[in-house]
């Protein structure tokens, strides 16, 4: 596991709200400048990056359950030691699994791109292509946030 920084509340509260409110923003504006007569993409999009963020979110608290647990028994078993517990006082512990923004943003992306592919006249490639680099740009922008510890994640 990670030790960053203890990142202020404040940043951490803006991280938060920016972060899900800047994917469907995102989503939108690209709707409406590929697929500007179709209502159909633009509502699917908007609520498929909002998954993103918090299936994101779900899927990494779920890994660094996962991850703590199996520290706990290699502690237990092993031996072996904890990790640095002098900068997990004056740090915050980033569990691993934030990758799943990464993950979940290309394959939202891409699922959106095919949509859009079949609702409109965009060629597949075109759609696929551009959805998929938003996706993967809103799944990377997430990823940092998480690696840096600006996403809060409170074991206790």
């Amino acid at each position: 596991m990670r030790t960053v920084p203890r990142r202020p509340a404040s940043l951490q509260l803006l991280a938060v709200f920016g972060g899900f409110l800047v994917g469907p923003a995102a989503a939108l504006a690209l709707a409406a400048t590929l697929t500007p007569g179709s209502a159909v993409v633009a509502t699917v999009a908007v609520p498929a990056f909002a998954l993103i963020f918090a299936g994101g979110s779900v899927v990494w608290l779920g890994l660094g359950i996962v991850g703590a647990i199996l520290d706990l028994v290699r502690h237990a078993v092993l031996r072996a030691p904890r990790g640095s517990e002098g900068d997990a006082r004056s740090g915050q512990v980033v569990p691993p699994g934030y990758s799943a923004f990464l993950v979940g943003g290309v394959l939202m992306g891409g699922a959106t791109g095919v949509l859009a592919f079949l609702v409109t006249p965009l060629t597949f490639v075109s759609a696929s292509l551009a959805w998929t680099a938003l996706g993967g740009g809103y799944g990377a922008l997430l990823w940092a946030a998480a690696r840096q510890g600006f996403l809060p994640f409170d074991p206790t």
